[in-house]
């Protein structure tokens, strides 16, 4: 099946070249869910809002690279604001999500998809964004600025080993500025968060997760990238990458970066399961059974042919 679906969409011709994919075309949506004092807000003041999160993704220069307009990496933001937590000040949630594309095709595969559920921003109408390496300014232009080093990182990592480094960095220097410089939550270590930004960019940062980020070099540029020449021999390169996701799983079951990985993987990887001889997925199914536990029906369906 996903064979099938991916010969349709050979042919679009996309530039390979040592050229990465350049910063962001982010679209942020802000929603309010929540009751009470938070659902009589003036309405003006959330459109206010998604308008200059979008300004300030798209405007701010992330890099000190060249890139072409259809270089930029494709990004979400969504805001969920369930609270209002004090004066101009609301909690919720945020889901981040992004993708790249695939050499030659017009296909395109997830890169991300989080929730961050320690969401507390400070906003009033007409708000000045900015984006400061040296000091904090305030949560919410840290939250977008970490994210988007996060997104740009795990980019650059799938088009060069350990690409991401220096945009890891980045999202580290932000982290420990909003750790030292406010009280809000997501930035700190806490006992009750398995995930958090700060567990997130530790492990970037971490050599112990190096292999998290050599599967994302080898899955998309050894595999994916190359699955335009020859599909049926470049998938086993795919299972193969998906593989080192036990060396993640080893280092801490708990990881956020295997959560990461299966998260944003996990239903690709199945489709191509699918479509592979039974030998050729075997040893995968078994790493999956024990990484990926809670979801062993679904693997063993897809092996199944089913």
């Amino acid at each position: 099946m996903f064979k099938n679906i991916f010969a349709l969409l050979i042919g679009v011709g996309l530039s390979l070249s040592t050229t990465f994919a350049q910063e962001l075309t982010a679209r942020v949506e802000v929603s309010v869910t929540g009751s009470g004092e938070i659902a009589n807000v003036d309405k003006n003041i959330w459109t206010a809002l998604q308008t200059q999160c979008n300004t300030f993704l798209n405007s701010t220069k992330w890099t000190n690279d060249v890139f072409e307009q259809n270089e930029k990496i494709e990004c979400n933001f969504l805001f969920n604001l369930k609270n209002k937590t004090g004066e101009n000040k609301y909690s919720g949630t945020l889901t981040v999500t992004a993708r790249r594309p695939v050499y030659g095709t017009s296909y395109y595969t997830p890169t991300i998809n989080i929730l961050d559920e320690d969401i507390s921003i400070e906003y009033q109408l007409n708000q000045v964004f900015d984006y400061s390496s040296t000091s904090y300014l305030n949560n919410l232009s840290s939250i977008l600025s970490f994210y988007a080093y996060v997104i740009i990182g795990l980019d650059y990592d799938t088009y060069s080993p350990l690409g991401g480094s220096q945009y890891y960095q980045k999202a580290l220097q932000i982290a420990q500025l909003a750790q030292t410089s406010s009280s809000e939550t997501g930035w700190a270590p806490q006992s009750s968060k398995l995930r958090n930004r700060f567990v997130l960019i530790e492990e970037l940062n971490s050599p112990s997760y190096e292999a998290f980020r050599e599967f994302m070099y080898d899955y998309h540029r050894k595999a994916f990238d190359q699955f335009v020449t020859d599909f049926d021999a470049n998938r086993p390169l795919a299972f193969e990458a998906f593989k080192k996701l036990e060396f993640v799983y080893t280092q801490k079951s708990s990881s956020y970066l295997l959560y990461l990985a299966l998260n944003a993987k996990r239903d690709e990887m199945l489709n191509l399961i699918k479509d592979a001889p039974k030998n050729e997925s075997a040893e995968l199914i078994k790493i999956m059974n024990k990484i990926d536990g809670a979801n062993a029906a679904r693997w063993n369906k897809a092996a199944a042919g089913n």
